[in-house]
């Protein structure tokens, strides 16, 4: 078996207005990476969903596509696998973000989404 690590892009809508996207990394294990992407699209297609909140706002996640496929064998400890520029007008604040949000994680005063996911 063989280890992806494939982007899924979501859009997001609140009422019917595009909010954002959300852009998830996953690990998939397959033989092939056709298989592979054939998997992440399954995924992805059956995690797009509708929903009324309990304010009765109408929440839609809507599957767009994988966007990015990177196959991890052979890969050492601590080797790059992505490395994604972020630019943002506020470097203090996003600094301080990041800075305070590694000591949560870190210290586990606040769940990572993986914890999330699995608690």
């Amino acid at each position: 078996m063989n280890q992806y690590l494939i982007k899924l892009v979501f859009d997001v809508s609140v009422d019917r207005t595009h909010q954002h996207f959300d852009e998830q990394w996953r690990v998939f294990m397959s033989l092939t990476r056709r298989e592979a992407l054939r998997a992440a699209v399954d995924t992805g297609s059956d995690e797009s969903v509708s929903f009324v909140s309990e304010g009765g706002v109408c929440c839609e996640w809507r599957f767009v596509h994988v966007a990015d496929c990177v196959e991890l064998a052979g890969r050492s400890a601590g080797e790059l696998v992505i490395s994604l520029s972020k630019f943002d007008d506020d470097v203090a604040g996003y600094r301080s973000f990041v800075l305070k949000r590694g000591e949560e994680i870190m210290s586990e005063k606040k769940p990572t989404f993986e914890r999330t996911l699995n608690s």
